[in-house]
């Protein structure tokens, strides 16, 4: 899934580390990255190529978000220093080769050609080894970008119901943050992200489980788009397809996932198609962006929030506890609690590897 987030590089900003493209690319100054080409070493800018390893993903540092690392200069490091091992056993190569004329001298061309294939073999190992920290240096750059990314989108929603719901004691955004990283790695992996296309008959390729949904909102789904609905599209979808009665149909007796899905001849599956295909005059979704609402990350981000709010209503008012909840119940749960919150005790930078 990483190699698939690796193409929402393309349009994203990078400082350029050290003077790039003849000097016509100052260093500290940044750039947009038009083609991120894969797992190569080089991506472009500016109709040039110009090495990964001299950028950096923008980052923009939001109060109260803790910054997640993958430790990229050490990687970068990496690189450069095989790359003067490289330089040096060429320099050997080099040597060998004027040394030719000395072997045939003495008829030994042989061994002339043993020492050459065994300097040309360490030549193509030292190159194997570039190209394959290069290769993980660009899904790492992939990896923090998006581990950044959704900073902004989850301290907007997080004080968005915190103002409206006031709780009673406020929700740290390095929750929801660590949640995410947590549920799916912020969209570069996850047992439940599926590409497109998604049709509602297949599990495998549910809307639901579209690529875009990195906190995993999908148990307890039914009742989390049916919230969605009356709070973001109550005029539009909600009344006009009797939600309101789906709801206290709910609120009375308990529906269970099947009965929703099966409610008047699947008309809350109708709604829900709706909702996520919705456009204004604008052509804007109810997100105000120009996507399907199941391709976009903030109506995810969004919705997750949203629905660990009602967790923490249903356990007492901790927030702790609500993880645990939004997981399920026992020590699995009880596991992915433990491991949100850790990440979630500082607001210092925070190292996760290349996870």
């Amino acid at each position: 899934m990483i190699d698939i987030a690796a193409q929402e590089m393309n349009g994203m900003r990078f400082k350029a580390l050290s003077s790039l493209d003849g000097g016509l690319i100052k260093a500290n100054t940044f750039v947009v990255v038009t083609n991120w080409n894969g797992t190569s070493p080089d991506a472009t800018v500016k109709l040039k190529n110009v090495p990964k390893a001299e950028l950096e993903p923008e980052y923009s540092a939001v109060n109260g978000l803790r910054r997640y690392d993958v430790g990229l200069q050490e990687q970068r490091q990496k690189i450069k220093t095989n790359q003067t091992q490289l330089l040096g056993h060429q320099q050997k190569i080099d040597a060998h080769i004027k040394k030719k004329s000395e072997y045939d001298k003495f008829n030994n061309t042989k061994g002339w050609q043993a020492q050459q294939e065994v300097l040309e073999k360490e030549l193509a190992r030292q190159r194997n080894q570039i190209a394959g920290r290069q290769q993980v240096l660009s899904r790492m750059l992939v990896r923090q970008t998006m581990y950044n990314r959704f900073d902004k989108t989850i301290a907007k929603w997080v004080d968005h119901y915190s103002k409206k719901l006031s709780p009673s004691n406020s929700l740290d955004p390095n929750i929801i943050k660590s949640m995410a990283f947590e549920e799916s790695r912020m969209g570069t992996s996850g047992e439940h992200l599926s590409l497109p296309p998604y049709d509602w008959s297949t599990s495998e390729h549910h809307f639901l489980k579209a690529r875009f949904n990195i906190i995993q909102a999908i148990d307890s789904a039914e009742e989390q788009q049916l919230l969605m609905m009356e709070e973001m599209a109550h005029k539009e979808i909600f009344i006009p397809h009797g939600l309101d009665k789906l709801k206290q149909e709910h609120k009375s007796a308990g529906l269970k996932r099947a009965e929703f899905y099966s409610w008047q001849g699947r008309k809350f599956v109708a709604a829900m198609e709706k909702f996520f295909k919705f456009r204004d005059k604008k052509g804007l979704n109810l997100m105000g962006h120009s996507r399907d609402l199941h391709e976009d990350y903030d109506f995810w981000l969004r919705t997750a929030i949203r629905w660990l709010f009602v967790k923490y209503e249903g356990v007492e008012r901790d927030w702790k506890e609500a993880v645990r909840a939004y997981n399920g119940s026992g020590p699995r749960a009880q596991g992915y609690r433990n491991r949100v919150m850790a990440r979630a005790g500082s607001k210092t930078p925070l190292d996760v590897g290349n996870d």
